[in-house]
């Protein structure tokens, strides 16, 4: 398609997941599904969310 035939310019490509990085059927990959669970458990249980430490604690990240 030519730019003239598009007024608002050529069409970028935005980037998509890594190679290798699989979602499940929400569209989340298995890791931020892990995270939104271990937020949702915490404010249920404490009233509060867990810190960014207790967070990357619980789905194996650095902390």
């Amino acid at each position: 398609m030519n730019e003239a035939a598009n007024p608002e310019g050529p069409k970028r490509s935005l980037p998509g997941r890594p190679p290798g990085i699989r979602a499940d059927s929400s569209g989340l990959a298995e890791r931020q599904r892990r995270v939104i669970e271990v937020i949702r458990d915490s404010v249920q249980r404490r009233g509060y969310p867990p810190s960014m430490r207790e967070i990357g604690q619980a789905v194996g990240g650095a902390g």
